[in-house]
């Protein structure tokens, strides 16, 4: 699946049109940006992005500095910096930690990406760079992410650029002018090293990037110096990080309770693929399903069309296609090495450029094949396909808009959103909330930040936490009664006692605790029920 050799010449038209796709899929994305609030992992991008900070500082008008995130990042073991750091610029200058602000940035991310995407695809038709914008935005699993307060669009956005630079890199002509050679090389590196700094899986791009550069040729040594720049600059960036990290040691915790058998495996890489693929799928909707069958028939028989033809492979499917077998290889080894933990659904995120670029190859390449056949059915194949990706990409956002809650075990009718308001009809904003843990704080006042105090289960042990504080509500979520109780029990032992209990719904439970004796002491009648 050889790819053009001389860049596609463009109509004024052709570039209105891909300039309408790209709004269309930024409005279409927009629609979308309130249909939820924030819950738990969330929550903890919050105190990360924050440097540590607990919500009522947060509230007060302190988000941590630079240098705070870092520090909370390095110590969280599985995390690496530039997300956090980028967000937490974004809330200084803008003075809010709306979570709709933090969904506008990753929609940036997104819009990014699809520039990226049109670069890396820039000598293809305007039709094969569609299909491109297509399977990759109008994708629930895309949508997902971008949708949360997470680290991924940020991801997916510099390896799309990265890989850019690679390919541009790849494909320059002999003898060229170091005067243009220069300024590709050093972009690439740094490059490279922000691609570091977004999220652990991207070592797995960066060695097949490494792979690519160091293979275009029998000159190994060659190869290094041409590269020399890129690495050296990406190195300078990557090491320090690398040191903390050795000094504070690599420990990501257990996470993955499954057994390590060769079922789980199976199910695991099944829902993770269908996830990828297409949103909601296991609720059995035909049209999701025949576009799962689709695509991977229209891919694989493009491979095996252009091999037959004695065609040469396309060098982008050829590194999408490295860059998914090394993370499959991570996956897989470890699975069972370790834990579990590296087959749940979001993680194959890490599939997602992989399968976007082999899609889009394969199209380019059917698209191809029939221009050079008069036949109406060749002719007519790549706009059937092109359509039915744009449709199925459409129900998807369908999908998501039914339900944009299906990946959050949340829902319309129980989430951070709806807790945080039931619990504004019982709470002032300098009253003092006590929590399971400073998660739940963040993740319930992410979208009503008016608790300005709160404690966590493990402060009420410390009387100091509990000076000057004559009333306290405690969040009971229903999940964890045994620390519910414990804390409650701490309580009176500090002579407090509960004198209204609100049902929040969804399993979740607010005790009013008033002290009954000591400077701060409240009279009482005996517990109320509200509801």
């Amino acid at each position: 699946m050889r790819a053009p050799l001389s860049e596609t010449t463009e109509s004024s038209a052709s570039q209105q049109r891909i300039v309408l796709a790209l709004w269309f899929i930024a409005i279409l994305y927009l629609l979308s940006i309130d249909l939820k609030g924030a819950w738990t992992d969330e929550g903890y991008r919050y105190i990360l992005l924050s440097g540590g900070q607990s919500w009522s500082e947060s509230n007060r008008g302190s988000f941590g500095s630079f240098s705070d995130v870092i520090t909370a990042v390095r110590t969280s073991s599985q995390y690496v910096p530039l997300f956090y750091l980028i967000d937490n610029a974004v809330i200084r200058i803008a003075k809010s930690h709306s979570d709709l602000l933090l969904r506008m940035v990753n929609l940036l991310w997104l819009m990014l990406s699809l520039q990226g995407l049109l670069r890396l695809f820039r000598k293809y038709s305007e039709a094969t760079r569609i299909f491109a914008l297509s399977i990759f935005a109008l994708n629930g699993f895309t949508w997902m992410h971008v949708m949360q307060i997470r680290e991924y669009p940020l991801y997916l956005a510099l390896q799309i650029w990265s890989s850019c630079l690679l390919m541009e890199i790849l494909e320059l002509p002999p003898n060229v002018a170091r005067r243009r050679e220069w300024p590709l090389y050093a972009g690439y590196g740094v490059l490279m090293g922000l691609f570091f700094y977004t999220q652990p899986y991207a070592v797995f791009t960066l060695a097949a990037q490494v792979v690519m550069a160091l293979a275009r040729k029998k000159n190994v040594l060659g190869s290094l110096r041409e590269m020399a720049l890129s690495y050296v600059i990406a190195a300078a960036a990557i090491t320090p990080w690398v040191i903390l990290r050795l000094r504070s040691g690599l420990n990501a915790g257990q996470w993955d309770p499954r057994p390590h058998t060769f079922a789980v495996l199976y199910e695991s890489f099944k829902t993770g693929f269908r996830s990828l693929l297409v949103y909601n799928s296991w609720t059995g909707h035909p049209l999701m399903q025949s576009f799962v069958v689709v695509v991977a028939v229209v891919i694989l028989f493009a491979w095996i069309f252009a091999i037959r033809l004695g065609e040469a492979p396309d060098r982008r499917a050829v590194y999408a296609l490295l860059t998914c077998t090394l993370f499959f290889i991570f996956q897989v080894a470890y699975f069972f090495l370790y834990e579990p933990l590296s087959v749940w659904p979001r993680y194959f995120v890490g599939y997602t450029f992989g399968y976007v670029v082999l899609a889009t190859c394969a199209f380019s390449f059917i698209q191809r094949s029939a221009a050079k056949r008069n036949q109406w059915y060749w002719r007519g194949l790549s706009p059937l396909i092109l359509t039915f990706v744009c449709i199925s990409g459409l129900q998807q956002v369908r999908l998501y808009r039914d339900d944009p809650y299906f990946d959050t075990s949340t829902s319309a009718t129980c989430n951070g959103r709806g807790i945080g308001l039931a619990m504004l009809r019982h709470i002032r904003p300098d009253d003092t909330v006590v929590y399971y843990h400073p998660l739940l704080a963040w993740t319930i006042n992410a979208t009503y930040p008016l608790f300005p105090n709160e404690l966590s289960y493990s402060n009420v042990a410390d009387s100091s936490k509990l000076a000057g504080k004559a009333v306290l509500w405690v969040v009971d979520t229903g999940t964890a009664r045994d620390y519910t109780e414990q804390a409650l029990a701490r309580l009176r032992s500090a002579n407090y006692a509960i004198t209204t209990t609100a049902d929040l719904g969804c399993g979740f439970k607010l005790y009013k605790l008033e002290q009954l004796s000591g400077p701060n002491r409240v009279s009482t009648e005996g517990p109320q029920q509200t509801h």
